[in-house]
């Protein structure tokens, strides 16, 4: 008498598929008075987890008291240098994505 066994044996593997980056930026654009503070919060999807960046448009430099902090832009006291627009750049191995911030500040 042959006794035979067999043994089966299931093996998953998972793959994470690359993906582009896609932005969004909250809120697009605000209106504020000079002296009160303006944030937008800018967010990413995408796999592997992208890199986000803000800029300032139109080749200007960022103003010297922004504050960016995980993926936040952040001004604590508006003024007219504020005013104008601001690109969300997030990035990875599979692409990129933008989207704009548009301040606008009112004086007086």
């Amino acid at each position: 008498m042959f006794l035979t066994s067999a043994v089966i044996c299931s093996v998953w593997i998972l793959v994470a598929a690359n993906e582009a980056p896609s932005v969004r930026v909250e809120p697009p654009s605000a209106v504020v008075d000079v002296g009160n503070p303006v944030e937008f919060n800018c967010s990413a999807t995408g796999y592997p987890a992208p890199r986000i960046e803000w800029t300032r448009g139109r080749g200007q430099v960022m103003p010297g008291d922004a504050i960016i902090d995980n993926g936040v832009l952040r001004f604590r006291a508006a003024s007219v240098q504020h005013e104008g627009q601001y690109l969300c750049t997030a990035v990875n191995v599979v692409g990129s994505d933008r989207q704009t911030a548009t301040v606008r500040v009112r004086s007086g």
